[in-house]
């Protein structure tokens, strides 16, 4: 089986999805197995969906084990009561952001309300060219969506002009292409390290981390380490 169970009770599961999987079976994932069927088949019971990742993104999912778990974390879920926390590396240098751009949702035909912080853990300034760039500008930044639109964080980060880096659909190729070479794999460069859940008929919350080390994953990037005071000096009358 791919990725990793992390924890299991009676009522929920909480898994580590790897890159290139789908998060359940659906329209999108026809002719290949699940992140969710393989789970099933694994441990030889039914899971109900709370929630999704995309297939490029990697990291924590939870699945209900019970009909009547996924109808309390659904609500928690629509309540915006389940806090993430996911990893990424986008183009340029971002600052501290927070954006409320509507998404469109295709299936609705309407534009719906969403919300993303973005908070910069440190720059990157490579001295590789890209396109009509003397050098290579990377952020790792660490995003917290308030809401659950699908592709959010994709979208935002597009839209803020500092696409994750590996997004094929609405990233730079250029950009794309050099950090692959630099990092060794060619990936989309986001994913769900912390969950934090409402426990059930009582107070308090379950969190959960991914053991991805997100700072080992970036390693080669080290040596070009940037600070935020260099990257953003402050001007001085």
């Amino acid at each position: 089986m791919t990725g990793h169970i992390l924890y299991q009770d009676d009522r929920i599961l909480v898994a580590e999805k790897p890159v290139g999987i789908h998060t359940h079976p659906s329209g999108l994932s026809r002719g290949e197995v699940s992140f969710q069927e393989e789970l099933e088949r694994w441990l030889g019971q039914k899971l109900y969906t709370l929630h999704r990742l995309d297939r490029a993104t990697s990291g924590l999912v939870v699945f209900a084990l019970s009909s009547e778990a996924a109808r309390f974390y659904q609500q928690q879920f629509a309540l915006g009561r389940v806090e993430k926390t996911y990893q990424a590396l986008v183009r340029g240098w971002l600052r501290s952001t927070r954006t409320e751009r509507p998404i469109r949702d295709v299936l609705r035909g309407k534009h719906l309300s969403a919300i993303t912080h973005f908070e910069p853990c440190c720059y990157y300034r490579v001295p590789v060219p890209v396109g009509p760039y003397p050098e290579l500008r990377l952020t790792w930044v660490q995003v917290h969506p308030e809401t659950g639109r699908r592709h959010q964080i994709r979208l935002h980060a597009h839209q803020l002009s500092h696409p994750i880096v590996g997004d094929g659909r609405h990233g730079d190729h250029r950009v794309n292409r050099a950090a692959a070479e630099l990092l060794g794999q060619s990936r989309l460069w986001l994913h769900s390290q912390t969950l934090r859940l409402p426990r059930e008929n009582q107070e308090g919350a379950m969190i959960f981390h991914s053991p991805l080390n997100f700072a080992a994953e970036l390693a080669p990037l080290e040596k070009w380490r940037f600070s935020a005071e260099a990257a953003f000096p402050v001007d001085v009358d």
